[in-house]
């Protein structure tokens, strides 16, 4: 019976992996490779039999990342659509600075023959499933508590989904300023959907 692999020490080779292909491109041999992260070849293939692995485990750590970057942000706020909001901007916080990891994966990911950039995108949407579920619910509850205004939470959740992936790619191209999409987006879609303030949560002070 094969040994568990040791996770931790996988996604870290994961991370270095994508680092060395980053410099030397991914035409490098898994021999060399393996001697660069100071492993042998054997023990290389034991951890990614391909080198689309690596880019899947380095994708899924970069996910895990920014879910937790996000859900710092987003805990604090009480009300929903604030906090919907609040997910909005940390998203694009967390890419402000790692776009260059995202963007190298889509494209190794095409080099590889791996997934293709559409796949690898849904994917990554499908990561935050339960997150987006999550504040379509609390915006129905608002509804029914007095917070929010009477609204279609779905399609409130779904227009700022597509404001997060549609800058996130344009990040990744050099396109417009997060900042005056977001004020828009606060300004003319959220705040007219806060009807009164949620409690603020123990040991917060409330908003001004």
């Amino acid at each position: 019976m094969p040994r568990p692999r040791d996770e931790g020490r996988r996604r870290a080779l994961a991370t270095r992996a994508c680092a060395v292909f980053e410099k030397e491109g991914l035409g490098i041999s898994a021999e060399r490779l393996a001697q660069k992260l100071g492993i042998k070849r054997p023990t290389l293939l034991y951890y990614f039999p391909e080198y689309a692995d690596i880019l899947q485990a380095k994708l899924t750590d970069l996910l895990a990342q920014q879910s937790a970057f996000v859900g710092a942000r987003v805990e604090p706020e009480p009300h929903p659509v604030r906090r919907l909001y609040a997910r909005v901007r940390a998203i694009h916080q967390f890419h402000a600075g790692r776009g260059g990891q995202l963007s190298f994966l889509i494209q190794a990911f095409i080099t590889t023959g791996g997934a293709p950039a559409s796949e690898l995108i849904r994917g990554a949407s499908e990561f935050f499933d339960e997150q987006r579920s999550d504040l379509v619910r609390r915006l129905e509850l608002g509804i029914r508590d007095g917070t929010v205004h009477p609204c279609e939470p779905e399609v409130v959740v779904g227009l700022c989904r597509a404001v997060i992936d549609g800058l996130v790619i344009q990040r990744l191209t050099g396109g417009s300023d997060p900042e005056r999409v977001h004020a828009l987006l606060w300004d003319s879609v959220l705040a007219p959907l806060v009807k009164r303030e949620a409690p603020a949560k123990k040991g917060r002070a409330p908003r001004s």
